[in-house]
């Protein structure tokens, strides 16, 4: 006679359920859509157990034929069912010989012959041997001209530079961005973004609240300078988008403040950054000086 199911596989049985967490890697089957600005994205997943479920969320990214890995919650939604509604999603290199020769065939100037003779070469190994030197690598298929593999090259540092950027920004709700920042930094644009997540702030929409979540998730202490000061030239940005040439220093400390979430910034921070310039007028109390967003 068979025991009784215990309570944990009966719940096994059952499948998620809404409200539910989610973490894991999925195959991207298909998008089904993607909002112009590629912030939110509805796309068919398969799960590791083969099933196959619509995923919702700022993946707009996500390439077909390829793995990622998600993160977010089962929701049940009234007209679809149940859903995974992804709050990230990291792509992943595809893996297996069939998935990486899909992959390489979407490469200009390369397709199925040239993706043949790459996997053959270097097999697993291959995206990690091209991303060291793409152009050279693409040099060496046999029939690939330099014109050609310029072209390849350049289509693969865009892909990846713009997959890295959209893991790093995504989960911030700032993926829409991704293609301004790649025309403004180039396939160095994660780089630049990393080492001063306040550069975000150059693109027009995002403003200190976006870049500073991105900061703070990198690592940035809420008491640095660097963020004090991003604060403060953000706040004499506005000013000026709104016809001030200035700000008095009380009326700066207080929208610095409440940016910094009630962090006190002191006024030596702001007289020591280049970004700034203080003025002292002989009008004006020395306690309240007008400050300027300096000019480079």
């Amino acid at each position: 006679m068979n025991a009784a199911p215990t309570e944990q596989e009966r719940l096994l049985d059952a499948g998620p359920a809404a409200g539910d967490d989610f973490e894991g890697e999925v195959g991207v089957v298909f998008q089904r859509w993607c909002s112009d600005d590629g912030q939110f994205a509805v796309v068919v997943v398969e799960l590791e157990s083969g099933e196959e479920m619509v995923a919702v969320g700022p993946i707009g990214h996500l390439e077909e034929d390829t793995r990622a890995r998600l993160v977010g919650t089962y929701e049940l939604h009234r007209k679809h069912g149940l859903q995974l509604a992804a709050r990230e999603a990291e792509p992943l290199d595809p893996t297996g010989t069939d998935g990486i020769r899909r992959y390489l065939k979407t490469i200009p100037g390369i397709g199925g012959k040239r993706a043949d003779d790459l996997v053959a070469r270097y097999g697993a190994d291959v995206f990690e041997v091209i991303d060291r030197d793409p152009e050279a690598e693409f040099l060496k298929i046999r029939g690939v001209s330099e014109a050609t593999a310029a072209e390849a090259a350049e289509e693969w540092a865009n892909r990846r530079a713009e997959r890295r950027l959209y893991t790093l920004l995504a989960p911030h709700g700032l993926a829409r961005y991704v293609g301004e920042l790649i025309a403004l930094h180039g396939i160095h644009a994660v780089e630049e973004v990393r080492d001063d997540p306040y550069a975000l702030t150059d693109v027009p929409g995002i403003g200190f609240l976006g870049a500073d979540k991105v900061a703070l998730a990198s690592g940035v202490a809420p008491d640095s300078q660097r963020r004090v000061r991003a604060a403060a030239v953000h706040t004499l940005r506005e000013a000026e988008n709104h016809g001030h040439t200035y700000l008095p220093r009380g009326e700066l400390m207080e929208e610095v403040r409440r940016l910094l979430g009630g962090t006190e910034p002191e006024m030596a921070e702001l007289r020591a950054a280049p970004e700034l310039h203080v003025e002292e007028v002989p009008t004006l109390s020395p306690e309240d000086p007008r400050i300027y967003r300096g000019w480079t």
